[in-house]
């Protein structure tokens, strides 16, 4: 809360969304921050839950925050028009990964809005690091087209390890680790879990205690944090590894697969064979062939997706976040119909 007061300083009487599920600890931000700031907490009706566009007007929001793949729905079904939030002031995003594309029409939708990119574990109290998008960032090039993660909070500290726990320095890729007081002290009964997670390491001499995310990433040239997935995320196939994300960043690149999300194909003995993409628009045959061809300026033919499905909506988890493992399943069950 101490953080939140800081960067944000907001006069008594803002409007606030609450887009989460209680269950999802951003939840715990939006109400407590804002009614300490003295916002008022305005709670998105579950129906309108996917397509918020009439709820920010009409209950005139000034303080948004939700998970990317609501703006990317809004994208997608036409409902994030310019100049369709004039009264937003702040706008943030969280919990999943944010594509450059949704954040460029957001901009747009809410031309008077900040827009950040929050990040933060659980286990380091719901936000540790942000990232603020400007109009300067549309010329600037960011791994697999997604917002950076930024810097830490104040009083905090980021640093990238290997698989040997050693830290990394320059531009190279490795496990994102936080320090700092927003760190919890472990897990509830699981000291094992707890030893795994919370660490100390041999570099750095103040004897620190680190939590260690499970995600990837590496600082940019200008020091901000990029993530570009989970260490889970990675997958083998004939032999060589790729990031899911950088299979779905290459989709990115057509208009009827922006926002695509790809998941592994996994035979009976749990190998991974192939990958398939769920999108949110109808392609023809001529359609995929034609994708598959023009990929291979960004992605080598053995990557790219072996079906690609159409879905009205993705499957989201009680976070709001989309539901990943859902998708897998999905994908195993129509790839043997």
């Amino acid at each position: 809360m101490h953080n939140m007061l800081t960067i944000y300083e907001l006069n008594p009487g803002f409007r606030a969304s609450q887009t989460f599920d209680l269950s999802f600890d951003p939840s715990v931000s939006d109400i407590f921050f804002t009614w300490i700031a003295g916002g008022t907490l305005c709670v998105v009706p579950e129906k309108e839950m996917l397509i918020p566009t009439d709820f920010i007007i009409r209950g005139k929001i000034t303080f948004w925050n939700s998970v990317p793949s609501i703006a990317n729905f809004m994208l997608k079904t036409g409902n994030l028009k310019p100049g369709c939030f004039p009264a937003l002031t702040h706008s943030m995003f969280c919990g999943e990964q944010f594509p450059v594309d949704v954040a460029k029409a957001w901009r747009l939708a809410a031309p008077n809005s900040s827009i950040e990119n929050l990040y933060g574990p659980t286990e380091a109290t719901i936000y540790i690091s942000r990232y603020s998008y400007s109009k300067n960032d549309e010329n600037q090039s960011f791994k697999n087209n997604i917002v950076p993660i930024g810097r830490p909070f104040d009083g905090h500290e980021a640093a990238l390890i290997d698989d040997k726990a050693e830290r990394i320095s320059g531009v190279d890729k490795g496990e994102i680790v936080f320090s700092g007081p927003q760190l919890a002290n472990g897990y509830l009964n699981d000291a094992d879990k707890t030893a795994d997670s919370f660490v100390y390491f041999d570099w750095d001499t103040q004897g620190r205690i680190w939590y260690k995310t499970g995600d990837l990433g590496f600082f940019n040239s200008n020091n901000d944090l990029e993530c570009t997935g989970r260490i889970d995320n990675q997958i083998k196939i004939s032999g060589r590894r790729i990031e899911i994300g950088e299979i779905e960043s290459a989709l990115s690149n057509f208009d009827k697969t922006k926002g695509a999300v790809v998941v592994p194909l996994r035979d009976a003995a749990e190998v991974v064979s192939g990958c398939a993409a769920f999108v949110l628009v109808e392609l023809s045959r001529e359609d995929v062939s034609q994708i598959r061809k023009l990929s291979t300026t960004f992605l080598d033919s053995i990557f790219f997706p072996k079906k690609i499905f159409f879905i009205e909506d993705f499957p989201r988890s009680q976070s709001g976040k989309i539901d990943r493992k859902a998708l897998e399943k999905s994908a195993k069950k129509l790839m043997s119909i």
